[in-house]
């Protein structure tokens, strides 16, 4: 299991704040950001508001491809959604996530296969529908540096020896 610095701690903490919402709010005022691996630190890819701290879910990247999705949640777990799914490019990809009992923020955590068909056609398109208790919202990467960044992401991830 990967644990998350203070740094990403400080990332996250408004979205405490937002988590109780049943679905991510409109696409105008979130993107994707990447953050490359480097000095041990694990490759992060996050969805929120730009240049602020407010994350909604992210993918980290260890060593050997194992990637994992993190959902910030809010503290009460009544909120936390019944079925989590990813879809892209016409395949759905259910997520069984769980809490993590060492973070210090509330956060579900699942393993992802990065070769999974909707990861692989988010990686190519940046294309992504987030389902939250069978709500889609949009998560998609719209302008062409986040494509790259999500891309560049993957690519990374499934290169990490």
């Amino acid at each position: 299991m990967v644990k998350l610095s203070r740094s990403v701690f400080s990332l996250v903490a408004a979205a405490l704040l937002l988590g109780a919402c049943a679905s991510l709010p409109a696409r105008d005022d979130y993107s994707w950001s990447h953050t490359p691996a480097e000095n041990g630190v694990d490759a992060k890819l996050y969805y929120g508001e730009p240049e602020s701290d407010v994350v909604w879910l992210g993918f980290t990247c260890a060593p050997k491809g194992r990637a994992e999705l993190l959902v910030f949640v809010d503290e009460d777990p009544a909120a936390w959604p019944k079925t989590l799914a990813l879809r892209s490019g016409g395949a759905a990809l259910p997520i069984k996530a769980e809490p993590d009992p060492s973070a210090e923020i509330a956060i579900l955590r699942a393993p992802i296969d990065p070769a999974a068909p909707a990861i692989a056609a988010f990686a190519r398109t940046g294309r992504l529908q987030w389902v939250w208790n069978g709500d889609a919202s949009p998560v998609g990467a719209e302008a062409p540096d986040e494509r790259r960044q999500i891309a560049a992401f993957w690519r990374g991830c499934a290169s990490r020896p």
